[in-house]
């Protein structure tokens, strides 16, 4: 079928996703260990983390689903765990992120 997108494609996509994901969070690691307060901004590039796991998991899921239809290769599979088990980390660090910016932002807001 034309209509449906190439699985290795989708692991490709998720695994370079998954390093991208990784890099943005270790970046953002490295720039807050800097003391210079105009690198500050550089802070808020954490967030971007959040639609590029997903995106990445969820290519991940897609592909996993499709190699079950076929033998995609070791190579292939592999692809596809790295970028499922990194964005998921991923993902699963940036939500308790959010909740834990949120739970903040409320106690401060009662604090008022």
């Amino acid at each position: 079928m034309a209509d449906r997108p190439d699985s290795h494609d989708l692991a490709q996509y998720s695994y370079i996703l998954a390093f991208t994901s990784a890099g943005l969070l270790l970046l953002v690691f490295l720039v807050g260990l800097i003391p210079v307060d105009a690198l500050g901004v550089l802070s808020n590039l954490v967030w971007l983390v959040l639609p590029t796991s997903a995106i990445g998991l969820a290519l991940a899921f897609m592909a996993r689903a499709e190699f079950r239809r076929q033998d995609p290769g070791k190579d292939w599979m592999n692809r596809m765990r790295v970028g499922l088990r990194i964005n998921a980390l991923a993902l699963a660090f940036m939500v308790l992120l959010a909740i834990v910016v949120v739970g903040i932002g409320f106690v401060q807001g009662i604090g008022r």
